[in-house]
């Protein structure tokens, strides 16, 4: 999460710089701002990706969130590059991006553990414990929406300049 307001700040302030010392004479300049929000969109899209263990399993990716109850869990486990992976009652499988697998967890492993986390929560879940049915809306990332806009904003902005 460190990492995620690192490059927010990083590179906004770049993003605000160029705008603020451009003439608005030239598409470059703002071309290089729309470049800076845009690449802070996607960041705090890809570092905002977690699993949260609660009374529901909730896994949070770029685009979509799934909710579902530790009951509507059918398996967990890796997948061949070493990712969390996620199947649901409902035959759906979901791919944790938090947990994506990389070389340093290969060393670490940090799916490995994420994995057994949710499956003993899986297996401590009684027999009484409501199952409800799995859940996927999209992600909400404010942030990131925000110079998602700035980004296509500056970008149309270079489009007309540069005409």
């Amino acid at each position: 999460m460190a990492l995620s307001w690192v490059w927010t700040a990083g590179f906004g302030f770049f993003g605000l710089l160029i705008a603020e010392v451009t003439d608005w004479k030239q598409s470059g300049p703002v071309s290089g701002a729309a470049a800076c929000f845009g690449t802070v969109a996607l960041t705090r899209r890809i570092c905002g990706a977690r699993v949260i263990l609660g009374p529901e399993l909730v896994v949070v990716n770029p685009l979509f969130t799934y909710r579902l109850s530790y009951r509507s869990i059918r398996e967990v486990g890796l997948d061949g590059g070493g990712g969390l992976t996620i199947r649901a009652v409902e035959d759906v499988e979901i791919q944790a991006l938090a947990f994506g697998g990389s070389l340093i967890d290969m060393f670490v492993g940090t799916s490995r553990r994420a994995a057994e986390s949710i499956d003993n929560r899986r297996r401590l879940t009684s027999s009484s414990d409501p199952r409800h049915p799995m859940r996927r809306t999209l992600t909400r990332a404010w942030v990131a929406d925000a110079f998602l806009v700035a980004a296509v904003g500056c970008a149309v902005l270079a489009g007309i300049l540069g005409s």
